[in-house]
């Protein structure tokens, strides 16, 4: 792995922790967001035109896809830094972000 394939895989493993860990795709924020989306289905079948606005349904969708998206950058910068075993703190953290993901897919999925 070249030096800048290495600073560019740090970046994106800062970006994934940063996102999934304490940004716009955390655990805390998925939950508000989806409740908040569920809460305002509920509202709309209460008015003349009684249909779902389907918000979560859709919601779901693009967090399935930023999941998918963020996993397979994640395993290809695992794949390049298991060639180079001195990126070991950079492994687990990719490790870590994996599971994190697989956490929160979790959530969306029995939201």
């Amino acid at each position: 792995m070249t030096p800048e394939q290495l600073a560019l895989s740090k970046q994106q493993i800062n970006l994934c922790e940063s996102e999934f860990f304490t940004g716009a795709h955390s655990e805390r924020f998925i939950t508000n967001d989806l409740q908040t989306r569920k809460s305002s289905d509920r509202y709309s079948t209460m008015g003349s035109n009684p249909r779902q606005t389907n918000l979560v349904a859709e919601k779901k969708q693009v967090y399935y896809a930023t999941f998918d998206d963020a996993e397979k950058n994640i395993n290809y910068i695992l794949s390049n830094l298991e060639k180079t075993p001195q990126n070991n703190t950079l492994i687990s953290r990719c490790e870590r972000c994996k599971n994190q993901i697989v956490k929160l897919r979790n959530l969306v999925r029995n939201f």
